[in-house]
Order: structure tokens, then sequence, then C-alpha cells
């Protein structure tokens, strides 16, 4: 991929990333970067896990 392709890729899946600060750096980074942020899965487990927990009791004192 060349650079411009990879800072489209990543502005794909990092809508917060800016297009002037991801053109700082060179190829390298920017592929090792969207390398890290492509196996990152969103989540939308948690609230599945937050719901699997018993219900919490609180006392008023």
């Amino acid at each position: 991929m060349s650079k411009r392709e990879l800072i489209e890729a990543i502005l794909k899946l990092n809508h917060t990333a800016a297009l002037e600060f991801l053109e700082k750096f060179p190829e390298s980074d920017l592929r090792a970067y969207l390398a890290r942020i492509s196996g990152i899965q969103p989540i939308a487990w948690l609230p599945q896990v937050v719901h699997s927990r018993p219900p919490l009791h609180l006392r008023w004192i």
C-alpha cells in the first residue's frame, strides 16, 4: 500500500485521526499502526458483560 492508501485505511477505522497528523509519519509507522487498529474488535460485547453480572443491591443507611 502507498502512504496515501495507508492513511485512507486508517481514517476509515479511526475517525478521530487528523489527515495532517498522519501525513507526518513514515509509511512503516503507518503500516504498523494500521495493523494494530485493524485487529481491534468493537466493544459491542460490553453490554452483554455488564448485564451478565448479578444486580447490585444498595442499601441506604
